[in-house]
């Protein structure tokens, strides 16, 4: 069974699956993928080519500066989502296709933003407050309220994605409520699908 885990930025996904992984299960990242694209040179050509070079130091793609030129300007959000989305999409699709048994997790960040629920046997929503959410960017990125307003104008809202979500984790509480809180949802799941 493969299981994607989703939610908005800075609601605590990857912590969600560290925790996985520490528990003995499959996990992977879209975002390790999308990193690793970032490194293939026709990746950068295209990149240079259609979004900026100014982006790159020494022939790599500095993604600071890249993250926050694309959430300043959508005409290059969506000219960086044009290069990558198609070839993220590939990738994961690989990797599910390769998962035989037991349960497999892949954090999947934009899963509702692409539509990717018909890949996945069941999807885990990791949620915090939109309020929660801008709080965090703030403190993670050292920026201000505004800025973390405007990286979440990229994504649905949390609430919208909640909406849509059968299994949901709320991750506002300490690592051990949440690492009980994932371990009560995979056996939730399991009953349920079997």
């Amino acid at each position: 069974m493969v299981i994607g885990i989703t939610g908005g930025i800075c609601c605590g996904k990857t912590t969600v699956l560290s925790v996985l992984k520490k528990l003995n299960f499959k996990v992977f990242n879209v975002d390790d993928i999308s990193h690793d694209l970032l490194n293939k040179d026709e990746v950068k050509e295209e990149i240079k080519e259609k979004i900026s070079k100014d982006v790159f130091c020494d022939n790599n793609i500095d993604r600071k500066k890249l993250a926050s030129l694309i959430f300043s300007d959508e005409k290059k959000r969506k000219a960086l989502n044009k290069i990558m989305h198609k070839r993220i999409i590939a990738c994961m699709i690989d990797i599910i296709s390769k998962q035989k048994e037991g349960l497999t997790f892949i954090e999947v960040p934009l899963l509702y933003e692409l539509n990717l629920e018909k890949y996945f046997d069941e999807i885990i929503l990791i949620y915090v407050s939109r309020k929660e959410q801008i709080k965090r960017i703030m403190k993670r990125d050292c920026t201000t309220e505004i800025k973390a307003k405007d990286m979440l104008l990229s994504q649905i809202d949390i609430e919208e994605k909640k909406k849509l979500s059968k299994y949901v984790i709320e991750n506002t509480h300490s690592i051990e409520s949440l690492e009980k809180d994932i371990k009560e949802m995979v056996e939730r799941i399991k009953n349920e699908c079997n």
